[in-house]
């Protein structure tokens, strides 16, 4: 937040992994949050394992339509303008004989599909079945993240 000067924060859901998750914080990771709450407008959007409001702070929705984006947990084809997580996308390349793997911001110029950024999330390959429909792979962008960067891949490069 500091960095980007971040005005707004939008979790896209499982923010805490089970609707009680708000009440079994550590009090140094509830603090933590609290002042990072109390910086900048903060918005949760429900996620299939956190699906209720918390009294946490910030604002709880279901989705958020926000200058023509429409943001929400679970993507799905055909709405214009649709940011997602859930996925928690993931490209696999072989560059110079060596294979890599890295969470990925994957779109097709309708639906943006964003990486997990949690410790404990994993990773799904964007060529898998949980993908399939949800984009059009003849416009689909891949996006690798980096340890100080993000990368674009070649879609010719993707790997299964």
């Amino acid at each position: 937040m500091a960095r980007t000067g971040a005005e707004r924060i939008i979790a896209l859901g499982d923010s805490f992994h089970r609707d009680e998750g708000t009440s079994t914080l550590l009090d140094a990771d509830r603090l933590r949050l609290m002042a990072l709450l109390g910086k900048t407008h903060w918005t949760w959007v429900s996620g299939n394992h956190d699906p209720s409001p918390h009294a946490l702070g910030g604002v709880c929705v279901d989705r958020l339509e926000h200058r023509g984006l429409v943001l929400v947990h679970e993507p799905r084809r055909g709405t214009p303008g649709l940011v997602g997580g859930h996925l928690h996308p993931a490209a696999h390349i072989q560059v110079d004989g060596r294979s890599v793997r890295r969470p990925c911001f994957v779109h097709d110029g309708a639906v943006l599909v964003l990486p997990a950024y949690g410790s404990s999330t994993g990773s799904i390959n964007i060529l898998g079945p949980a993908f399939m429909g949800l984009f059009d792979y003849r416009a689909l962008e891949v996006t690798m993240i980096g340890k100080d960067r993000v990368y674009p891949v070649s879609v010719k490069r993707l790997v299964g």
